[in-house]
C-alpha cells in the first residue's frame, strides 16, 4: 500500500485537472482551499477512512479569464494511505468504449464551472466531474461532462508517480487533453473547479477506505505543491496546505 500526504487525494482530486483558457494575456493564477475530514484527534494503530476536499479557483491578471490549461503536477508528502489496490478499476477507453465501469471503482465527484468563448460573449459553462480508481491504482481516471451550451464527454487518464526520496511521497501528473482546451474552435477557462473523494468498500468484513490516515488533529496542516502549466500564461507554482477539519 501507497503511502502518501493527506492532501494526496485531493491532489488526486485536484489534479482532476481539466482545461482553464487562453481568453487574456497576463498571468494566471490559482488559489487552493483543501481539507481533509473528519478530524482524528486520537493517534492509534488501525487506520480511519477519510474525505478529501480541494477546490481550485483559477483567474487571469486584473479579473480577466484564466489561460488555458496544459498540464498539472500535484505533489503531496507523507501522511496518510492510498488504498487504490483494493478497489475495482476503470480506464478511459473503456467509458470511450461505452463499457459500465465495475460497481466500486468510482473514488470520488464534484462540480466545476467553465466558461466557452471570448468576452464579452462568452457562455457559462457547468460541468460534472466524476474521478475513478485506475488500474492497480497507479493512476486516477477523470470524467468530465457538460451539456449546455456544449456537450461534453471527455474521459482521461492521469498516472499517480512515487519520488525516490526528497519532502515528497507521491505525485499525480495530469495532461489536459487538447478536446478540453477548446470546444468548436472556442476556448474554455476554467472559473472553478470543487472536488471530493472518500471512497470506501467492505474488504475481508472490514471498512476500508480509499483514503486512511492515522491522526488528523484540529486546524493541523500537512504540505501540498502543484505546478500550474499553461498556454499564453508564464507557468504557476503554489506551496500550500491541506488543512484537517472542514
Amino acid at each position: 500500500m501507497r503511502r502518501i500526504a493527506l492532501c494526496a487525494t485531493a491532489a488526486l482530486l485536484t489534479a482532476c485537472c481539466f482545461a482553464t483558457a487562453a481568453l487574456a494575456d497576463g498571468n494566471t493564477t490559482v488559489v487552493v482551499d483543501s481539507h481533509v475530514t473528519p478530524v482524528i484527534r486520537p493517534f492509534t494503530t488501525k487506520t480511519t477512512s477519510a474525505t478529501l476536499g480541494l477546490k481550485l479557483t483559477f483567474s487571469g491578471a486584473n479579473g480577466t479569464p484564466a489561460a488555458t490549461l496544459k498540464q498539472v503536477i500535484l505533489k503531496f508528502t507523507y501522511g496518510a494511505r492510498l488504498n487504490g489496490k483494493l478497489f475495482p478499476s476503470c480506464t478511459a477507453d473503456k467509458i470511450r468504449n461505452h463499457k459500465p465501469c465495475p460497481k466500486g471503482s468510482q473514488i470520488g465527484s464534484g462540480t466545476a464551472l467553465g466558461q466557452i468563448g471570448d468576452p464579452p460573449n462568452a457562455a457559462e459553462e457547468p460541468i460534472n466531474l466524476t474521478l475513478y480508481n485506475g488500474p492497480k491504482g497507479k493512476s486516477i481516471t477523470f470524467r468530465v461532462r457538460g451539456q449546455q451550451p456544449a456537450v461534453i464527454d471527455v474521459p482521461f487518464d492521469a498516472p499517480l508517480k512515487t519520488f525516490s526520496g526528497g519532502t515528497y511521497n507521491y505525485g499525480l501528473f495530469v495532461t489536459v487533453p487538447e478536446i478540453l482546451q477548446r470546444v468548436a474552435g472556442l476556448p474554455i477557462s476554467l472559473k472553478f473547479f470543487d472536488v471530493k473523494v472518500g471512497a470506501a468498500r467492505i474488504v475481508k468484513g472490514h471498512k476500508r477506505g480509499y483514503v486512511e490516515t492515522l491522526i488528523c488533529p484540529p486546524k493541523a496542516l500537512v504540505p501540498l505543491q502543484g505546478d500550474f502549466s499553461f498556454i499564453d500564461s508564464d507557468p504557476f507554482h503554489i506551496d500550500t496546505y491541506m488543512h484537517c477539519g472542514a
